[in-house]
């Protein structure tokens, strides 16, 4: 492929390590490459490209209907040939290629008018239910069958084949959190609601709110039903400060709040600008669901995860941004509360599984019998 004008598709984030990589590896002779963030599309002026490159191919891969950045990539640019970047294009299922090839004029399934018509031949149809409403199930398929469709257009490029390899070292911290907070979980499991000063509620009426709030309380924050959050213990981010002195780190943070407690903590000497980390002595903290994609943080001596969330595929993802070619090992911290949820969690990922709110229901009466 002579692509002489290629446009490149991923997180705002990406920008730079992308940019370096374009310059180092001596492309700029080769091709123009203009680089934007899927938010961004709808300012290019034109479509006079040779090729589209996708990062994170797969976060286009939503089912049974397709999401609306995949539909304005798919209108824009389905004519031109498409280069699909991922480390994992299948997270949750195999149904989930559908609407990736579908962004691209040449799909081996281009012949399906929608999702649905493809599923009859490809999908095993099921039922699940919600509550007491039953409704269709589309996530299981036959993998075989695609497979045997696309196996012909994916290729994998391992560490291995690349002339490197690293390894991860995950590891693991226990930080008890302060009495209050635990007195705060069980009273909330308990009672499903907390009051506070001024008439502020907490409300966990409901499994995915007890799951969502018990998630914040056990590294010391929790939104109120007013929508401001209270912070309840800063002690997690001052183990994670006193346990790496001497170390540059990269943090994981999952709620915003926690951001405010390792800014407290860290002070000056946390930045979340990318750039100013790279270029500096400074920490870096910034939110999993941000940072667990397309960037990398080679600047960082250790990856710490202040907190972390539910899914297996950005666990995975978030594990490798250390990687580079010349680096031997990644260390990778997970501070756990041992009296909050976050070691069934932990549990989960490792197993390669989401945290789903059915081990929740279960996982959180444990929790109480230990805290007895």
């Amino acid at each position: 492929m002579n692509a002489k004008n290629v446009l490149f598709i991923t997180k705002k984030l990406a920008f730079k390590s992308i940019e370096e990589d374009y310059v180092d590896f001596g492309y700029s002779q080769s091709f123009d490459l203009t680089i934007i963030n899927k938010e961004s599309l709808h300012k290019l002026t034109d479509n006079d490209y040779d090729v589209v490159v996708i990062d994170e191919a797969h976060e286009y891969g939503a089912f049974p209907k397709s999401g609306k950045y995949q539909k304005s990539i798919k209108s824009r640019f389905n004519r031109l040939p498409i280069i699909y970047l991922s480390g994992t294009p299948h997270p949750e299922s195999f149904c989930q290629l559908y609407h990736q090839f579908e962004m691209s004029s040449r799909s081996p399934w281009r012949a399906y008018k929608n999702f649905y018509n493809w599923h009859k031949v490809y999908g095993v149809p099921k039922i699940k239910y919600l509550g007491v409403l039953k409704v269709a199930d589309y996530s299981d398929c036959r993998k075989d069958n695609i497979l045997t469709e696309v196996s012909h257009l994916m290729l994998s490029f391992t560490q291995q084949e690349a002339g490197f390899t690293t390894s991860v070292n995950i590891k693991k911290l226990y930080h008890t959190m302060s009495d209050k907070v635990t007195k705060l979980i069980t009273q909330l499991r308990d009672d499903h609601i907390l009051r506070g000063s001024e008439g502020r509620v907490i409300i966990a009426d409901s499994g995915a709110k007890m799951m969502s709030k018990v998630h914040q309380l056990s590294s010391g924050t929790c939104k109120t039903d007013c929508g401001d959050t209270i912070i309840f213990d800063y002690s997690k981010a001052e183990f994670i400060r006193d346990h790496f002195i001497g170390y540059k780190l990269a943090i994981f943070y999952y709620f915003q709040a926690e951001l405010e407690i390792l800014k407290h903590v860290f002070g000056d000497e946390l930045t979340t600008d990318l750039d100013e980390f790279n270029s500096s002595s400074k920490h870096f903290a910034v939110q999993q669901a941000r940072g667990a994609k397309g960037i990398s943080l080679k600047a960082a001596d250790k990856l710490v995860f202040y907190n972390f969330g539910f899914s297996n595929e950005k666990y995975i993802q978030a594990i490798d941004r250390l990687t580079t070619m010349d680096r031997l090992s990644n260390d990778v911290y997970f501070i756990i509360n041992p009296k909050g949820i976050d070691n069934f969690v932990f549990a989960s990922l490792e197993a390669k599984q989401d945290y789903i709110l059915s081990a929740f229901k279960k996982d959180i009466w444990k929790v109480k019998s230990k805290q007895k």
